[in-house]
């Protein structure tokens, strides 16, 4: 599986923008062939700051989504309204785990 890793800090004016490509183009993304999922995450302490995490089948399927015209308007909108962009790829194993959170 293949993480593509999004991370960015909208211009505070820009904010709306930012989110409104963000929904037209998510349902277009999570159906794509070879999509395994998506998330959309903001900041907690810092709502302009987003990330944008897709999982893909293989280096084939994530190729075209690069090269598809719903990603080149998502990465043209945020390469427009955000102040800091960063992109990376992650081959990884998926494996299964449980998080155990201890309370006292």
């Amino acid at each position: 599986m293949i993480l593509s890793i999004i991370k960015s800090t909208v211009k505070n004016e820009k904010r709306f923008e930012l989110l409104q490509t963000i929904q037209s183009v998510e349902p277009v993304i999570r159906d794509t062939d070879g999509c395994l999922g998506i998330d959309v995450c903001q900041g907690y302490q810092n709502e302009n700051s987003f990330i944008f995490l897709t999982k893909w089948g293989d280096e084939e399927k994530l190729m075209n989504h690069l090269h598809s015209e719903h990603f080149r308007a998502l990465f043209g909108a945020m390469k427009f309204l955000c102040k800091t962009v960063d992109v990376k790829f992650h081959e990884v194993i998926e494996t299964k785990f449980r998080c155990v959170t201890a309370v006292a």
